[in-house]
């Protein structure tokens, strides 16, 4: 197979076709669209500036809810509910590379200087452990068992269920992090915004109400290539 060079290969790995050789980013990526239009998405981008953080919030998900109701693996465990949280996610990709989790999560989010919040003595992000609800795991029962172990809470914020039925079902494919407490959304923390090219002019806006006029806005169409076509509107 012949060696694929320059533009070739930029026009591919904008558009997520190949994947780019930096494997991680300056830059740990939030984004406000899953389930949601851009224009709802914008809203919640506004909500986090004026809270100036991102919630660690705790959530009961349905294994129903999950498409896996049946096999030995599910209803073999103690509830149907799995726990999770609390947890504020973040997401680990270079820029090039985002089109594939824009899928999901839409293209209206920010960038977070991952050096200053690493340097923070309150802030501790760490990488998520994706658990598959079809393998014979001994995190998801703990997680539908509610246990309450010292050792086991210092974990649960930082486990994500998945199924088999999802594309995102390993950090290889997204990337997540995690924080057990509110991340800060600030002009020391916050690197950019990124937004379709229809909302740079209103995140422009949306910057200067906050003060924030020394942050950056990236036009996805310009700096990451076609918007995706949308997996869970």
């Amino acid at each position: 197979m012949p060696l694929i060079k320059g533009k070739v290969l930029s026009w591919l790995q904008k558009r997520g076709v190949i994947a780019s050789p930096q494997y991680t980013s300056p830059t740990w990526w939030h984004f406000t669209g899953y389930r949601k239009s851009d224009e709802d998405a914008f809203d919640l981008l506004g909500k986090i500036l004026n809270s100036a953080n991102i919630r660690a919030g705790t959530s009961q998900i349905s294994l129903s809810q999950r498409g896996a109701v049946s096999g030995p693996n599910i209803t073999s465990l103690p509830q149907n509910i799995i726990y999770e949280g609390p947890r504020a996610c973040v997401a680990d990709i270079p820029l090039e590379c985002l089109r594939t989790h824009g899928r999901r999560y839409g293209c209206v989010g920010f960038g977070l200087n991952k050096d200053k919040l690493r340097a923070s003595p309150v802030v501790e992000i760490n990488a998520v452990l994706y658990a598959d609800l079809h393998l014979q795991n001994k995190v998801v029962t703990h997680l539908s068992s509610g246990a309450t172990s010292p050792e086991f809470s210092l974990l649960k914020p930082f486990v994500k269920v998945c199924d088999d039925n999802e594309d995102f079902i390993e950090i290889y494919s997204e990337r997540e992090w995690r924080s057990a407490v509110n991340i800060p959304v600030n002009g020391d923390t916050l690197d950019c915004l990124i937004v379709p090219s229809k909302l740079v002019a209103g995140a422009r806006r949306l910057l200067a109400t906050h003060g924030l006029t020394r942050v950056n806005v990236i036009d996805w169409e310009n700096e990451v290539g076609d918007l995706p076509e949308r997996d869970f509107i």
